[in-house]
């Protein structure tokens, strides 16, 4: 019984399960790289606004989901 053909799909699926994991790990760390961004402009945004504040101006940035 000849089995190379069921033996080269095996391979591939192996592969293909390889580069998929490789493609979900750049995913999530671009996903974590742009959250930690947001994050810090937030807090940017939140001492700007609380400086603006202490001179008497207003705050330039709406942080309305605080």
């Amino acid at each position: 019984m000849d089995i190379t053909e069921r033996k080269q799909a095996e391979e591939a699926l192996l592969l293909s399960n390889a580069e998929l994991r490789l493609h979900a790990e750049q995913l999530n760390r671009f996903n974590r790289a742009a959250v930690e961004r947001e994050l810090r402009m937030i807090e940017l945004k939140k001492e700007v606004n609380q400086l603006r504040q202490r001179m008497g101006e207003a705050a330039p940035y709406p942080l309305e989901f605080e």
